[in-house]
């Protein structure tokens, strides 16, 4: 197969086409027009997004069409093991653009959503020898800049996990996984009953009936080390991709405001970079307490 003629659009329209094809002769033809040896529509489909996937190989920058190519062709991929065995052959930049992509689709991600972030924050993070002494360096420059701002993430993490555990076991902890159950709990009190409820119900049995506080707060306080972990090595990825020079890398922080919020200055004495963040679902019943942060070159 040769995608040197093809362009990423053609590839996708054309995926999109045989999925929708009825007739046999529509495949074979697209199929035909590729080089394609197969005749089923999955086979076709699936040698059209590897064909536009390729295409990013050999650059440095992407556009929404090798995001979209990348996601057909892995079906996602959303869980961590999917996630490496797919990045396995992809560029670092592509990892980033990747991740970049996916969380800024997701204002206010949910827990699984979280759990792609983390695992692309640490595969960026693992490509980088442990004994980089440039990164380690810039790493604690950042952290002790924010330091006001990391005791608040971890202090928002530890009551929204409080809050979260006594709060489900409360509401739902002893009502029964079984539709009947949540149709006489929730349709008394005229909430919906739908499969969000009930699958709302049973993650509260299952949180509720197989922690106790203590068991479940480690959990919390290892996934909010590991987000952080990886959010602080994507800012510190980001700066020196950016080409300045990590021996002289100086960082300031612009304004004090409050600890909810970090805005830094960082230079090299020729380049600077301004990152700030934007804390959410701080009081959020739902929604784990989460940060963003936007970098950018000045």
């Amino acid at each position: 197969m040769n995608t040197m003629n093809h362009n990423i659009n053609d590839l996708l329209e054309d995926a999109k086409t045989v999925y929708y094809a009825t007739d046999k002769a529509t495949k074979v033809a697209i199929a035909s027009k590729y080089g394609i040896n197969a005749t089923k529509a999955a086979d076709i489909m699936k040698a059209l997004y590897k064909m536009a996937n390729d295409l990013h190989k050999d650059r440095t920058t992407f556009v929404a069409e090798d995001y979209m190519a990348f996601r057909r062709l892995w079906d996602g991929p959303e869980s961590p093991a999917k996630i490496r065995a797919a990045m396995a052959d992809e560029s670092d930049a592509f990892v980033i653009f990747y991740r970049d992509t996916y969380a800024k689709g997701r204002r206010i991600p949910t827990r699984s959503e979280m759990s792609v972030i983390n695992t692309l924050d640490a595969i960026i993070a693992e490509r980088y020898a442990a004994g980089d002494t440039t990164r380690q360096a810039l790493t604690k420059k950042i952290e002790d800049q924010i330091a006001d701002f990391k005791a608040m993430f971890f202090e928002a993490r530890k009551k929204a996990g409080e809050f979260r555990f006594n709060y489900q076991k409360e509401h739902f902890g002893s009502i029964e996984p079984t539709m009947a159950a949540v149709i006489a709990a929730f349709g008394d009190h005229g909430y919906k009953v739908n499969g969000a409820n009930f699958e709302k119900v049973r993650k509260a049995r299952v949180l509720t009936h197989n922690f106790d506080l203590e068991a479940f707060m480690e959990d919390v306080q290892k996934d909010a080390e590991f987000e952080w972990k990886g959010s602080i090595h994507l800012i510190v990825t980001r700066i020196m991709t950016a080409g300045l020079d990590g021996d002289k890398i100086q960082i300031s922080r612009i304004a004090d405001g409050d600890a909810k919020a970090f805005d830094i200055h960082i230079t090299d004495g020729t380049r600077s970079m301004h990152a700030r963040s934007i804390f959410a679902a701080e009081f959020s019943t739902i929604v784990t307490p989460h940060f963003r942060f936007i970098i950018t070159n000045e």
